[in-house]
């Protein structure tokens, strides 16, 4: 009788530790995902810039005489060029 109280002790163990283990994944993940919130990056001063329904990414990439969209934390800007 003792050994089918060890074996369920050890299985009620075994799903303890993986389910903390499940959550330790989940809480890491959840902090990746919140590295790639782009509102978080958007709020430190950065911006988005559009073009053609693509970002661009380099300032060589940019064409300055066709129109494009600026993305600030609060609000977008169309730029008018053409």
């Amino acid at each position: 009788m003792q050994t089918i109280d060890n074996l369920y002790s050890q299985i009620g163990k075994n799903i303890v530790s993986s389910i903390k283990e499940k959550n330790h994944k989940i809480k890491y993940l959840n902090q990746v995902l919140e590295g790639y919130n782009i509102e978080k990056t958007l709020k430190k001063g950065f911006t988005l810039i559009n073009q053609n329904g693509k970002f661009v990414s380099r300032a060589n990439a940019l064409n300055v005489n066709t129109n494009f969209g600026i993305k600030f934390f609060d609000d977008e800007v169309e730029i008018n060029n053409g």
